[in-house]
């Protein structure tokens, strides 16, 4: 599914996600980390400006389909989120 939104963790950092696919961890959201660090564990907001955000858990980080620990400014990773399913973003995402 090709949905555009961003992900903010606590301190900040920012994934501009620009694709979503079910996984055997849960939802992937595939983006590109665009400020600051992200990590394995962070609590992150999905936003799309017209809802209260999501919360949510990152379980796993994938940098070319090998597990990280955290990702930095530039790279392209996939998150592994613990809660949401695909079709409850597709729902919160529309406008």
């Amino acid at each position: 599914m090709n949905l555009k939104f961003i992900m903010v963790t606590t301190d900040g950092s920012l994934v501009t996600v620009y694709q979503v696919q079910q996984e055997t961890c849960g939802l992937m959201a595939v983006g590109e980390v665009t400020n600051g660090t992200i990590s394995k564990g962070d609590d992150v907001k999905i936003e799309n400006g017209y809802k209260t955000p999501i919360k949510e858990h990152i379980k796993r980080i994938e940098f070319f389909h090998d597990e990280v620990n955290s990702a930095t400014k530039g790279q392209t990773v996939g998150l592994c989120l613990s809660k949401i399913s695909k079709d409850a973003l597709a729902d919160y995402l529309e406008t």
